[in-house]
């Protein structure tokens, strides 16, 4: 979000090139918006604001209808704590935030009349100090100006039926497509071409995402048009989570959220498309185009409907300005390093300190050559291809990420006297690295993979031999340290021995062991050596786990409906039941199942000292994950999302905190083009009064 005085210069010099014809300079050169002291301060502290359109007033409802919505609307957001900022152009200046008695002035139509504003028509409207009603278009163009990420309105306008004869495509789908902001909407109005419309917006790279439990594309007075969508979510949170990503990525196009309008208000889709078709008839006749067509469309509709399609229109508006102020506040939260909350959690000297975890594994140079084609051949041709060279290593990934995480770990590995040592150590922090020792006996571990076009894994390949050098007498010369740490990390990069040597000491000490299996062929090492009563927690992929059950004996038939959910909640009770120990399943893009002994509102740690209380049952809990578009890197999203799980769970947080944390680092990961973004966040910055959702298995 920009600040007010940025934004305002922003907009006063993007106007004023397309003024600069104008004669009268003052209107050049004095501010040409005016924000109300309401809106600039949640502006300047990044508060949750809500736009809203005029055009809804000025030509949408009869008055006072419209006048009564308008407040009613307005009402509703500030009720969810948000700021409503209804934009509109009143004798010639922008308002962002219009008052009482400006709504009431633009509302009565009888006495009153305004413009529809879009991008082309601000030059004249303001020039000639006339009033305007912001179209969706419009709005748009002011509110990302001025920075309000949230837009709410009824209805998108669209690609208009006969289009192609008549080329009627709205600005606002354009205007979505050129500004990074969300619109909160059911849909696009129903008197449109729906699927030419989301065709477009697909053009205009416009995310398009379905708020309900299915895809179905709602069409404005009706809960489905036909059509589905590529994406769906279900809160509130979820659709924040995509307006910060796609804020972050510095995306330029917008999003649209499609909300169904309430079901006891919807009319019939096979009722009203008949009235569409009269109305467009009546249109035709009496030789309506342009803007004109969709206000006089809506007003047939009206009356042939008997008010029913004006009750339908406020309801499905209201219904918009809640879920818009309620995304509006989940985004606040994400976006403002100091929510109430955390100044309240900083200022506790309660709050648990997350001492120096001790990590034990690898450091490891990746080098990740993605390759360019769709398909790779293995018969010794050139495949074109995008490079990188970055920090990797299971252990030193951990470490990274959980000191940009606010923790304070320590890394014990070894590298070699080369040139790649020097590249670790720059971009690992002074003190994690104080503890990795140095030889010239192998070169520092190296790791090449091969990803096809859409950046997923196919081959591997690694010189590993140096982790020989990870002796039992390394780890013992360490004890001191592994005596003081809250949690030991141990990933599967270590010998035999070692691991076997690492896990004494944690027994010795009573210190709780996370254990990262890093890879197939590696992941049941641990088991192999009898040490699996040592592990408090582990995190497989779905092959891990299938080797891990293989080598305790655990037999595990796939599920007949190929249901891998079902098939890893099977599996991970059996594995649970026997060695007693929290397992976090990831599943790609299925989520995260976690098998635990203890429930989701427990706390694994507390005052340093690990929970022993649990009971006999074993919980299942699925934690979903939104689908994401246009990843990045695959390549350490794993590492990230077990490092924020570590990290929540030392500073006492419960599973369905530590979860949260934890996809919010992995989805940083999945947008870098390195293993362990530049940036993180700080654990003391994020509001932990949210929580991952789950679903009991």
């Amino acid at each position: 979000m920009f600040c007010v005085r940025k934004s305002l210069l922003k907009l006063s010099n993007v106007l004023k090139r397309q003024y600069s014809t104008f004669k009268n300079t003052d209107i050049v050169n004095n501010k040409l918006i005016d924000i109300s002291d309401e809106m600039k301060d949640c502006l300047i502290r990044n508060g949750p604001c809500v736009a809203l359109e005029s055009t809804i007033v000025t030509h949408g409802m009869p008055f006072p209808a419209n006048l009564e919505c308008a407040h009613a609307v307005e009402n509703i957001i500030r009720e969810q704590g948000a700021i409503p900022a209804t934009i509109a152009i009143i004798k010639g200046r922008i308002k962002v935030g219009v008052t009482a008695d400006e709504l009431q002035y633009l509302a009565d139509v009888n006495t009153n009349k305004s413009l529809k504003v879009s991008r082309r028509d601000f030059p004249y409207v303001i020039s000639n100090r006339l009033n305007g009603g912001t179209t969706v278009a419009g709005t748009i163009i002011v509110a990302t100006h001025v920075g309000i990420p949230v837009f709410v309105t009824g209805g998108v306008g669209g690609v208009h039926r006969n289009a192609e004869n008549t080329f009627d495509i709205s600005a606002d789908l354009t205007e979505l497509g050129r500004n990074n902001i969300a619109v909160v909407s059911s849909g696009v109005k129903s008197i449109l071409d729906i699927p030419k419309t989301l065709e477009y917006l697909e053009t205009q790279g416009v995310s398009v995402t379905v708020i309900n439990d299915n895809k179905d594309f709602p069409s404005f007075y009706s809960r489905t048009s036909g059509c589905q969508t590529l994406y769906n979510i279900t809160t509130p949170r979820q659709a924040a989570e995509l307006i910060y990503t796609s804020q972050s990525l510095n995306l330029q196009s917008g999003m649209m959220f499609a909300v169904p309008i309430p079901q006891d208000h919807a009319l019939d889709s096979i009722l009203l498309e008949n009235v569409i078709q009269e109305s467009l008839a009546v249109a035709k006749e009496r030789n309506i185009k342009g803007k004109d067509v969709t206000p006089f469309l809506l007003k047939q509709i009206v009356g042939i409907t008997k008010g029913k399609s004006l009750e339908s229109n406020i309801a499905l508006i209201k219904n918009n300005a809640k879920i818009g102020a309620q995304i509006a506040l989940e985004l606040t939260k994400l976006t403002n390093s100091t929510t109430p909350d955390t100044k309240a959690r900083q200022a506790d000297s309660s709050e648990p300190e997350l001492g120096t975890p001790v990590i034990i594994g690898g450091a490891v140079v990746d080098c990740a050559a993605k390759v360019r084609e769709q398909s790779i051949q293995l018969d010794s041709s050139t495949h074109g291809a995008s490079m990188t060279i970055s920090g990797g290593g299971v252990g030193r990934n951990i470490c990274e990420a959980m000191t940009k995480l606010g923790a304070n770990p320590l890394l014990i590995s070894v590298v070699g006297k080369d040139p790649h040592a020097e590249f670790l150590k720059k971009i690992t922090s002074e003190k994690c690295f104080k503890h990795v020792l140095k030889t010239d006996q192998f070169n520092t571990a190296q790791y090449m993979v091969l990803c096809d076009a859409n950046g997923e894994c196919k081959l591997g390949l690694g010189d590993m031999d140096i982790f020989q050098l990870i002796t039992p007498e390394v780890i013992r010369s360490n004890e001191d340290l592994i005596k003081k740490s809250p949690i030991m990390i141990l990933d599967a990069n270590l010998s035999k021995e070692a691991m076997l040597e690492s896990l004494k000491l944690a027994t010795k000490h009573n210190i709780p062991v996370f254990y990262e299996p890093t890879d197939l062929r590696k992941a049941g090492k641990i088991f192999e050596i009898g040490c699996e009563n040592g592990i408090s927690f582990m995190s497989p992929n779905i092959m891990e786990l299938r080797n891990i059950a293989k080598i305790l004996n655990i037999n595990c038939e796939k599920s007949p409906d190929n249901n891998i959910i079902m098939e890893m909640a099977k599996l991970g009770k059996l594995i649970t039941s026997k060695i007693s120990s929290t397992i976090i399943i990831t599943l790609g893009s299925k989520g995260v199942l976690i098998v635990s002994k203890r429930k989701a509102d427990q706390a694994y740690f507390k005052n340093m000292k690990f929970l022993k209380t649990a009971g006999q049952d074993v919980y299942v809990r699925l934690y979903p994950t939104i689908e994401l578009n246009d990843i990045i890197n695959v390549n350490g999203a794993g590492d990230c999302w077990a490092s924020g799980f570590i990290t929540g769970m030392l500073a006492g947080l419960s599973e369905e905190q530590c979860v949260e944390v934890a996809f919010r680092a992995s989805k940083r990961a999945l947008y870098s083009k390195s293993p362990v973004p530049d940036r993180l966040f700080q654990l003391k910055d994020v509001d932990l009064s949210l929580k991952s959702s789950y679903k009991t298995l």
